[in-house]
């Protein structure tokens, strides 16, 4: 089914009427706005890009729906049969800026988008029927996330030594806690546990949970809050070290993200040591020391186990063989 791209394109292809009854774009709209308060900046853009100041919605992954569907088409006209379409040719799409096809990563994030709008739809009464709720998603290549290597962790770790107190204590708890940027960022004074080592932090929406550091972890946090500079109203436990103005203001999430690019250029660091690698390297730590996916769940903040097994269920074959002579009831290896 080709992309469509007017109202009588639409009626041809797929025959139904566009009048009388709730619109695509206005459900997006109703959708998108429920989002906002309720879930976190970054969570509404996925969904949706970006809001203007008159309200409208531009961008994002519902986009991707209307692109195909067009603004004007009524929901409750689209069935199932038309969203496995949708889903065919997402399957076939090229990238507008690479000329390439989506990934079927790409793809499936926008088939789960769908399912949970239009779940959502059906659950706030505003459609009678979930057209999308036998809609399957595509097999995805088992990929386990490996996260930072051994040896850029090391290199990383040694270049924050040499940077400051703070970078060193930053990198630890991202090493230590697999906690995603935004939790890191908006990290609180008051969340701070040194004595049980365990932080309270706040990611996807709002959503706290526990996590916890390494005793190394928590000795370097607890060197930078005891240098760490005060601003009075500023409670945040990564602050700015510039002099002047900002010396003591809360570190946004793009500037904690800039302190790994610096030490990586600095240090000729060539792996890819980002924030959310640091997050699967933890992860993929506990899981290939045999920690059950659900406790990994519960440390990742995941909400479906399914996740983490998904992203860090896979294992090499020696990690596999490894796991199984731990756990296998003690007999000895030839």
């Amino acid at each position: 089914m080709a992309e469509v791209g007017n109202v009588d394109q639409v009626t041809s292809l797929i025959g139904f009427r566009v009048s009388d009854g709730l619109r695509l774009d206005e459900a997006r709209d109703l959708f998108l706005n429920a989002l906002v308060g309720a879930k976190s900046a970054a969570t509404v853009r996925w969904y949706g890009g970006q809001c203007d100041q008159e309200g409208a919605w531009a961008g994002g992954q519902i986009q991707l729906l209307l692109d195909h569907f067009g603004p004007s088409t009524l929901v409750e006209a689209i069935t199932l049969d038309h969203l496995n379409r949708w889903r065919a040719v997402l399957l076939h799409k090229k990238n507008k800026k690479t000329g390439k096809p989506l990934s079927v990563w790409s793809a499936d994030a926008a088939i789960r988008a769908a399912k949970t709008f239009f779940s959502w739809l059906k659950g706030k009464h505003h459609t009678a029927v979930n057209p999308a709720e036998d809609l399957e998603r595509p097999t995805l290549p088992k990929r386990a996330r490996r996260g930072v290597s051994d040896g850029d962790a090391m290199a990383m770790l040694a270049a924050a030594e040499d940077s400051s107190i703070r970078d060193r204590a930053l990198l630890a708890v991202f090493d230590a806690t697999g906690c995603r940027l935004g939790g890191v960022a908006d990290l609180r004074l008051a969340d701070v546990d040194l004595k049980r080592r365990r932080l309270l932090v706040r990611e996807k929406g709002d959503k706290e949970r526990t996590v916890f550091l390494t005793p190394t972890a928590r000795d370097y946090l607890r060197a930078w809050l005891e240098v760490r500079p005060s601003k009075p109203g500023v409670n945040h436990v990564f602050v700015s070290e510039q002099e002047g103005k900002r010396l003591g203001t809360a570190m946004t999430s793009s500037g904690l993200a800039q302190v790994l690019k610096r030490l990586k250029k600095a240090h000729h660091i060539s792996g890819r040591v980002s924030p959310h690698q640091w997050r699967h390297r933890r992860l993929r730590i506990l899981t290939s020391s045999g920690t059950p996916l659900g406790i990994v769940a519960d440390i990742a903040g995941h909400a479906d186990s399914r996740t983490t097994h998904q992203f860090y269920g896979a294992f090499a074959v020696d990690e596999l063989q490894e796991i199984y002579d731990r756990f296998s009831g003690g007999e000895e290896s030839n």
